[in-house]
């Protein structure tokens, strides 16, 4: 149970309901020891989570893959994409049948194919099936002991079986409802074996639903005759090996840490990763893509991935405005140039950013601020022009330039917006202006208008009042033989002085105005008041 160490130090709990192939593969790239090379996961830390195969094109959606899972050919695909041999095997009618090329015993009997997947068991739980199958034999105090003897080189001969134990892992993908349990198809590692009760623990991602169980080595090879619905074929299981045992042991011990600047994340690239180019040195020859072993070595690795890099200028407008100016350059290595794009620039990115300094402190210099503004679509296209006639002859084609912000000072964006707010301020002081003018005047208007209606009605009135002494006088007149008009008139004023004295008098004093009246009523007032009583001082 040597691989048993390793995969429960990276033991992970699937985050979705169908998320078991990704955690499952997740957890034997991390326990392999695997280096991911080309995006890291968070910080500068390069580690293997379910989200970061997203980053691959050919990897399903996310929404897919939540709801429907991964097929075992998208697993094969994946872990191959991550520099592992990874074989497949399909246990079907005809015994242990692996798909063409992947290492299968193709027409082996029943019988036959489920005795070499007890042998492959034992290769992966113990690193090696012939050896171990000889080791068996021993007991186990015969092994100490060997290990403690000075035959022994010590550590060193551990520490290789420790290697060895840990190169190679098994995955399974087999049908739940054939060992009894709930749910359909189910990725899980297998993380030790019992040779005496002929069993196998399933290290199960789902702990949620289930613990790490035993399983029969008989019931696991008959829940993974069924067939997946999604493609048609039966189930099986992998055996992922890592061959380069000595990049193994150099990576025990050594924090797997980037600048943060160097690698993008998982997220920035989710669905855009693509196979990564190797460039292999042979008798001091090079060549893209392959490599001849044990004569050729690979020198680096390089991204094929569309990559940016956001560089920061800064610069002065034609009015003496110094501005910062962002810039994000999209650009790819070409395939066919992958020799020139690893060995004729020690550092492309600095080479990329010389040349948008230069045109940017070039072009921008020549307008205004406003202008500035106006064509920041002219300044990404004249940068995007001056790096693709250079950067082509390097191998590199640039996708896409785009100025993201261009930022003054902060004290001349407070000025602008001071300008600004002053603009707008005049506009609404005139806009008032001219609002109290216009309700003045129609002030004026209705006061005019008011006016003139009131003299109106008086004149109306005055001319009632005429009309009806007129016909007063003409029916007195009338009535009364021998009156004039100058009588009628006297009658009229006297009656309406009569009126007069009737409204007044009710609610009125009438007082002598003069000032010695005043006077004599002051003195009769402040001696009522005043004069004293014998009921004040007693008798």
């Amino acid at each position: 149970m040597n691989i048993y160490f390793p995969l429960t130090e990276q033991f992970l709990t699937q985050s979705e309901p169908a998320y078991c192939g990704l955690t499952s593969l997740a957890m034997g790239l991390n326990a392999l020891n695997v280096d991911p090379l080309t995006f890291r996961w968070k910080g500068g830390w390069r580690w293997f989570t379910e989200d970061v195969f997203f980053a691959n094109c050919f990897m399903p959606s996310r929404d897919i893959v939540k709801r429907e899972g991964i097929t075992m050919d998208d697993f094969l695909r994946l872990g191959r994409s991550h520099d592992l041999q990874v074989d497949i095997y399909r246990v079907g009618d005809g015994g242990d049948g692996g798909d063409g090329g992947d290492g299968g015993e193709v027409g082996s009997s029943e019988r036959e194919g489920l005795d070499i997947f007890r042998r492959r068991i034992l290769e992966c739980v113990k690193g090696g099936a012939e050896e171990w199958d000889n080791e068996d034999k021993n007991d186990d105090s015969e092994d100490c002991d060997n290990c403690q003897s000075s035959a022994c080189d010590g550590i060193d001969e551990c520490t290789s079986d420790i290697e060895r134990a840990r190169s190679t892992i098994m995955v399974v993908s087999f049908d739940r409802a054939s060992l009894g349990q709930t749910g359909e198809g189910h990725f899980s590692p297998i993380g030790g074996y019992d040779v005496k009760g002929d069993r196998v623990l399933i290290l199960d991602v789902a702990r949620f639903k289930y613990p790490p169980y035993w399983v029969s080595v008989e019931s696991l090879w008959e829940a993974m005759k069924p067939k997946d619905h999604a493609t048609g074929k039966s189930r099986g299981y992998f055996v992922m090996r890592r061959t380069d045992l000595d990049g193994l042991a150099d990576a025990f011990g050594v924090e797997r840490k980037l600048d943060a600047s160097e690698l993008p994340t998982f997220d920035e690239i989710e669905g855009r990763g693509c196979p990564m180019a190797k460039i292999a040195e042979e008798f001091g020859g090079v060549g893209p893509n392959f490599m001849l072993w044990p004569i050729a070595q690979v020198a680096g690795v390089l991204s094929l991935r569309i990559q940016q890099l956001d560089v920061v200028c800064e610069t002065k407008t034609k009015d003496n405005v110094f501005v910062q100016v962002a810039v994000s350059v999209q650009y790819r290595i070409l395939t066919e140039k992958t020799y020139d794009a690893f060995y004729r620039l020690t550092d492309p990115t600095e080479q990329i950013r010389s040349y948008v300094y230069d045109v940017i402190r070039s072009t921008v210099p020549k307008m205004e601020l406003d202008q500035a503004f106006e064509s920041k679509a002219d300044i990404a296209h004249s940068v995007q022009d001056q790096l693709q006639k250079v950067m082509n002859d390097y191998g590199y084609e640039i996708m896409e330039s785009l100025v993201t912000d261009l930022s003054p000072d902060i004290r001349v964006k407070a000025s602008m917006n001071e300008i600004n707010a002053s603009k707008r301020l005049k506009m609404a002081s005139m806009h008032k202006a001219e609002a109290d003018k216009i309700r003045q005047v129609k002030a004026a208007e209705a006061e005019a208008e008011s006016r003139y209606l009131s003299g109106v009605g008086v004149a109306r009135q005055r001319k009632a009042i005429v009309d009806g002494l007129q016909q007063s006088i003409n029916d007195f007149k009338s009535d009364v033989k021998g009156t004039s008009p100058k009588d009628v008139m006297d009658l009229l004023l006297l009656t309406q002085y009569f009126d007069l004295l009737r409204d007044v008098g009710a609610n009125t004093i009438f007082m002598q105005h003069e000032p010695d009246a005043v006077i004599n009523l002051q003195k009769q007032v402040n001696g009522g008041f005043m004069k004293p009583t014998k009921s004040m001082f007693g008798k």
